[in-house]
C-alpha cells in the first residue's frame, strides 16, 4: 500500500515540479522503498553571518538572567564571513537520520523560489527520499543567522511556504503505514496540519517524537496541545520547557526536575529536556537519566538539537534503552558541533560508531526524582 502511495504521490510531483522547470530533480529523486521515518517541520535556505562589530550584553537580575546582542540604530556593521547552508528542522532531521541508515521521507511544502533548486539538491546529495514535498508557488523559508565569537548565534527566520501545508496535502497512506514520526515545529495554517497528522499516526500505532521551538512554547501549552497529547517522546531545551511551564529563571535552582515531571504529565512516555553545555536530561516517569556533554572544539552550534534529537530517536526506536539513546545522540551531536552549519558535519552510521569508540567512557547518571 505504501508504495503504491509513494508512486502516486510521485507522479503528482512530477507534473507539479515539472511545470516549474524542476523535472530533473524529480527523476532523480523517485524512490520506491518504504519509508520508516516520516519527519515533518520547515525546510530553509539559511544565511549564517559573524561581524566582528556585533556586541553582546548581559544583564542579570535577581531571578533572571539574558543575553542580548546589541544592534544600535543606524549602525552598519562589517560582516567578515558569510555562507549559505540548507536548514529547517524536517530537512535536518531527515538528513540526519539518512546519514544514520533509516530510510526517511520529510513532509512539507515548499516555495518555488530561486531558493528551491538549492535545497531540494542538497537533500538529493544526501539521498533524502523527496517524494512528499509539496512545490507551491512563492517563496522558499529563509534564515539570517548570526553568530557571535562565542558560537552562541540569533536566527532571524521566515516560514514562506512552510506555513501553508494543508491536510488535504498529506499522504495519509503513507502516515498510517510509517512507524515512526519525528515533528519539529509547524506554525500558521501548518500547524493543524501537523496535529492532525500527529494524531493519524499515533491511532495507528505509530510512535511521534515531537520538538517544539521557543516562538511555539511561548504560546502555552493550550496552543500545542493537539500535538503534544499525541506524542510519546517530548524534546525540548531548558528555555522552552522553561517558558511552556512559565517557571522563572531562579540562579539559586535549576528547576530540571520540576520540569521533567510537568512536562511528562502531559502524557508522553519520555520527556528529554537538553542544556546546551551542561548536557542532557531524560525522565520515563520512573527515572532520571543525565548525561554530561563532551569536552571538545566547538566550531557551530546551529542544528545540534535536531543532530540530538535524530540521534536519540535513531537509537531508541530501535533499542528502547533510553541510557545506550542518549549516548549515541551525544556522539551524533558531538560530531556536527565540529562543522559548520546546520547539516554539516553530521555523521553516517559508520562515522559516529568510530566517534564513540574513540571517545572515553561516557557515563549516564540514573537516580530516582526525589
Amino acid at each position: 500500500m505504501v508504495i503504491k502511495a509513494n508512486v502516486f504521490q510521485n507522479k503528482k510531483l512530477l507534473s507539479a515540479w515539472s511545470d516549474k522547470g524542476n523535472l530533473l530533480y524529480c527523476l532523480e529523486f523517485i524512490d520506491f522503498m518504504v519509508s520508516e521515518i516520516i519527519t515533518m517541520g520547515s525546510a530553509t535556505v539559511d544565511m549564517i553571518v559573524t561581524s566582528p562589530d556585533a556586541k553582546f550584553m548581559e544583564i542579570e537580575g535577581k531571578l533572571s538572567e539574558s543575553r542580548f546582542l546589541c544592534l544600535e540604530l543606524g549602525d552598519k556593521l562589517l560582516v567578515d564571513k558569510i555562507r549559505y547552508e540548507s536548514g529547517g528542522g524536517a530537512t535536518n532531521t531527515a538528513v540526519a537520520l539518512t546519514r544514520l541508515g533509516r530510510k526517511t521521507t520529510p513532509i512539507l511544502k515548499m516555495g518555488n523560489d530561486l531558493h528551491a533548486g538549492f535545497i531540494l539538491e542538497d537533500l538529493k546529495k544526501n539521498k533524502v527520499d523527496c517524494s512528499q514535498i509539496i512545490p507551491e508557488k512563492g517563496p522558499c523559508g529563509f534564515s539570517v543567522i548570526i553568530l557571535s565569537p562565542r558560537h552562541d548565534r540569533v536566527i532571524l527566520t521566515y516560514k514562506g511556504q512552510n506555513d501553508q501545508l494543508e491536510k488535504k496535502d498529506l499522504n495519509k497512506s503513507l502516515i498510517k503505514e510509517t512507524p515512526l514520526m519525528y515533528q519539529s515545529s509547524l506554525t500558521g495554517n501548518a500547524f493543524k496540519t501537523g496535529a492532525f497528522a500527529a494524531g493519524l499516526a499515533r491511532k495507528s500505532g505509530n510512535t511521534v517524537m515531537y520538538n517544539p521551538s521557543l516562538y511555539l512554547t511561548e504560546l502555552g501549552y493550550k496552543k500545542i496541545k493537539p500535538i503534544i497529547t499525541n506524542t510519546d517522546i517530548l524534546i525540548m531545551n531548558k528555555e522552552e520547557a522553561r517558558v511552556l511551564l512559565g517557571i522563572p529563571v531562579n540562579l539559586k535552582k535549576n528547576f530540571i526536575n520540576e520540569m521533567l515531571c510537568d512536562l511528562k504529565s502531559f502524557g508522553p512516555q519520555m520527556v528529554i529536556i537538553t542544556d546546551g553545555s551542561k548536557g542532557a536530561y531524560a525522565f520515563d516517569g520512573s527515572a532520571k537519566y543525565s548525561i554530561p556533554t563532551m569536552n571538545m572544539e566547538i566550531t557551530d552550534t546551529t542544528g545540534v538539537g535536531d543532530a540530538f534529537g535524530a540521534g536519540f530517536f535513531d537509537c531508541y526506536s530501535r533499542t528502547e534503552n533510553t541510557e545506550k539513546s542518549l549516548k549515541w545522540a551525544l556522539c551524533v551531536a558531538s560530531c556536527k558541533l565540529k562543522k559548520s552549519g546546520a547539516k554539516q558535519g553530521l555523521p553516517t552510521k559508520r562515522q559516529a560508531i568510530e566517534f564513540m569508540k574513540k571517545t572515553k567512557k561516557i557515563n549516564v547518571k540514573k537516580e530516582k526524582i526525589p
